[in-house]
């Protein structure tokens, strides 16, 4: 049996076919793992499992399953699998209710089995999750809710009772690199093996970060912290506050925020080296990385905090030690 596309899940294949095996599949679950670490990726691997009216192998293009691709805007066609993306901060009751309690009691139109599949779950308010308890409690024959989080701690404890949990194991390094180069060719080892860490080995965040030339926009902030290439702490700052203030204030302070982990995740392999090295000047070295590194940390605590972008990135910028970046 297939669960194309799903990489490194082998224990949880193996779960799922033996509930399958059994009759013994449940209708709620938590997928939990980091970002882009293939949650929906399963969900509708499950899906295809359940609802292909093929052998089932990998590549099937029967009816179900064509209808079970995702396309670049993360939709997918077949009637009977619901993806529940909300582009809001809070999921609220009346998006709950019209979304998915309303459309749980129909019947399948196409396959056997219905899917809600609801992303960043974790997002919804007390009164959504209380609202739909009974749905998850007691959905009709066939149908399955899948809760896809990033944090699953934030769920009500009524929530977690009525959902079997699955965690996503990350990647291992091998296939990490091996899976990411064969998709991007211009990401070389060195930079798959820094993405495999920086992301936790999230593939799909890791594809993101390429397709959005995350790994050049970080070498590029970390390079004008240096003195020698930031004459004036302020401009640096205002260039990069100009730089984010396209999008809303959330925005540009999620954009800094993966520029200082950018930096931060750099300078922590650039002190590993340092502290296996035998140089002589390792030890003054180190000193600077661990001052910068400090530094880079207060930046985010400040961000978190509230404090102006630009102030921020000026504190930075001001007295940031030179050359940590450089090998």
């Amino acid at each position: 049996m297939s669960f194309d596309g799903v990489l490194g899940q082998e224990h949880i294949i193996k779960r799922f076919e033996s509930a399958i095996k059994r009759g013994r599949l449940a209708h709620g679950f938590i997928f939990a793992g980091p970002r882009g670490s293939g949650k929906t990726t399963l969900a509708l691997a499950l899906a295809r499992r359940l609802l292909c009216n093929g052998k089932n192998e990998p590549g099937c293009d029967c009816s179900q399953c064509a209808k079970l691709a995702m396309d670049e805007n993360g939709i997918v066609s077949h009637g009977d699998v619901h993806i529940l993306a909300p582009d809001v901060q809070t999921i609220r009751v009346e998006l709950i209710r019209k979304e998915l309690i309303d459309r749980v009691p129909f019947r399948p139109v196409e396959g056997k089995y219905k899917f809600f599949i609801m992303q960043e779950a974790e997002r919804m308010v007390p009164a959504a999750s209380n609202a739909f308890l009974k749905t998850l409690e007691e959905p009709p024959t066939n149908t399955i809710i899948i809760l896809e989080s990033r944090r699953p701690e934030l769920f009500l404890d009524t929530i977690h009772s009525r959902c079997q949990m699955v965690r996503l194991a990350p990647l291992d390094e091998e296939t990490f690199i091996s899976e990411l180069r064969s998709r991007e060719e211009a990401v070389n080892t060195e930079s798959a093996r820094f993405l495999w860490r920086f992301t936790g080995g999230a593939l799909g965040e890791a594809l993101r970060l390429t397709a959005e030339e995350w790994l050049t926009k970080g070498d590029e902030f970390i390079n004008l912290l240096d003195p020698e290439n930031c004459e004036d702490p302020f401009e640096f700052a205002e260039t990069y506050a100009r730089k984010t203030k396209r999008g809303t204030l959330e925005e540009q302070r999620g954009i800094i925020s993966i520029l200082l982990d950018f930096a931060i995740e750099r300078l922590r392999l650039r002190l590993r080296d340092l502290c296996k090295s035998k140089d002589a000047h390792a030890e003054a070295d180190v000193e600077k990385v661990e001052d910068a590194l400090s530094r880079l940390f207060h930046a985010k605590e400040l961000i978190r905090s509230n404090v102006r972008v630009e102030s921020a990135l000026e504190r930075l910028a001001r007295r940031f030690p030179a050359h940590v970046g450089r090998k």
